[in-house]
């Protein structure tokens, strides 16, 4: 079993959990999710998809505990394709966390949950 174990929250601060199970997790302060955020684009019609609409909408992890990824898929590639500069390495590397635990998720046929605290 792998363990992608990753935890840059704050105490008191509002937080975004991302998991599989409790040995492989993404726990981030919100303020570091919105970093990574403010890098997305919408897609090439001009739509926002995936994580990119529920962050846009405060919709669905934000509004549901334990919320479920519909397609671990397509909201990985909707991570993958965030262009973070270069210079922004705390940035890249939340990123990088991010899309090793879906691809975990992915290999291993695991849900990914995400829980906005």
């Amino acid at each position: 079993m792998k363990h992608i174990q990753f935890d840059d929250t704050i105490i008191g601060e509002p937080s975004l959990s991302f998991s599989v199970d409790k040995d492989n997790f993404v726990n981030l302060w919100i303020g570091t999710f919105n970093s990574l955020m403010k890098y997305a684009k919408p897609n090439k019609d001009g739509y926002w998809d995936e994580l990119s609409l529920h962050y846009q909408m405060h919709d669905g992890f934000y509004e549901e505990p334990n919320w479920k990824v519909p397609s671990t898929e397509s909201y990985l590639n909707c991570i993958a394709d965030i262009v973070v500069p270069g210079s922004d390495m705390q940035t890249m590397q939340t990123k990088e966390n991010i899309i090793r635990l879906f691809e975990y998720a992915l290999t291993e046929k695991l849900i990914v949950a995400i829980d906005y605290n």
